[in-house]
């Protein structure tokens, strides 16, 4: 006989957080194309709010149960021109910044992963 145990639920997904005013035309622009490109590939992406704060943004993501935050700032604008993206995982809290296309293969790799243990079958 074939039985399932599911683990606990983690935390997955991503988060968007506009840093500082949340009515830039650039960043919110920017984030709406981040969105759009992780949810063409199938991750659970969220715009956080917090009104321009980081810690408020973070923490709305947090309570969301995101594994990762995609930080849009003035500064982080200019990596955003290069193709780069600063991503804070919310479990290491490690800050890093990626190409979104490696974030992408990442994310689905985690997700992936995560499916694959998701489900302990026991035979009895």
């Amino acid at each position: 006989m074939l039985s399932s145990i599911e683990k606990p639920n983690e935390a997955s997904g991503v988060g968007i957080v506009q840093i500082g005013d949340e009515e830039c035309r650039e960043t919110r622009s920017a984030a709406l194309k981040i969105e759009n490109k992780l949810r063409q590939h199938h991750i659970a992406t969220m715009l956080c709010g917090g009104n321009g704060s980081l810690k408020k943004g973070i923490k709305e993501a947090s309570a969301s149960n995101l594994r990762f935050v995609v930080l849009l700032g003035e500064s982080e604008m200019e990596l955003f021109k290069q193709s780069r993206i600063v991503v804070k995982d919310l479990t290491t809290r490690e800050q890093k910044d990626y190409s979104l296309d490696d974030f992408i293969h990442l994310v689905s790799w985690d997700v992936c992963e995560k499916h694959e243990s998701e489900v302990i079958l026991e035979i009895q």
